[in-house]
């Protein structure tokens, strides 16, 4: 196998790893009822697996309110924007 063709194969093997990680880190939350949150919003928050320290970007896929209680749950994905390990190379 050339090292051309090693090469290629290897960048394809790592996006493909980057791609399946990045897209499928999510946190669903319970927090009160907060009425002008939307789908596809980007929001700051700071998770207790990332430390609960530094605020990390979440995009809101699914909204599910409680009115009755005055709570709602929300889905979110972690936003990470373009491809920075792809672009950056680290």
């Amino acid at each position: 196998v050339s090292q051309s063709r090693y090469e290629s194969c290897l960048q394809v093997a790592e996006y493909e790893h980057w791609k399946y990680c990045r897209l499928t880190d999510s946190i669903t939350i319970t927090t009160v009822l907060v009425p002008w949150l939307t789908v596809n919003q980007k929001v700051s928050y700071s998770a207790r697996y990332l430390g609960g320290k530094t605020p990390a970007q979440f995009i809101i896929k699914k909204i599910s309110t409680n009115i009755g209680e005055g709570t709602m749950s929300i889905t979110m994905s972690r936003y990470y924007p373009f491809y920075p390990y792809i672009v950056n190379g680290s």
